[in-house]
């Protein structure tokens, strides 16, 4: 009688144990995967930064050449 409910004393720890090592590992997955979400990889480019970089590059350029005409508008004006 003793031998039976020492081995579902057994068995009980084990299967908590097993569950117990689950729950975290479920626990150390879902923050990773939050931490990721949060801070994505700087390796990683996606499309749609390269579309962002390519139109910030465009409005930049475009803006750098209305400068260079106003000072050199300016400069006509005042010399």
């Amino acid at each position: 009688m003793k031998v039976i409910k020492m081995r579902k004393i057994i068995k009980r720890l084990f299967i908590s144990a097993i569950t117990f090592i689950l729950l975290i590992f479920a626990i150390f997955i879902s923050i990773i995967d939050i931490e990721e979400a949060i801070e994505p990889p700087k390796g990683a480019v996606r499309i749609g930064d390269l579309k962002d970089i390519y139109w910030l590059k465009k409005i930049s350029v475009s803006h750098n050449s209305m400068r260079n005409v106003y000072t050199m508008i300016t400069m006509e004006i005042w010399h």
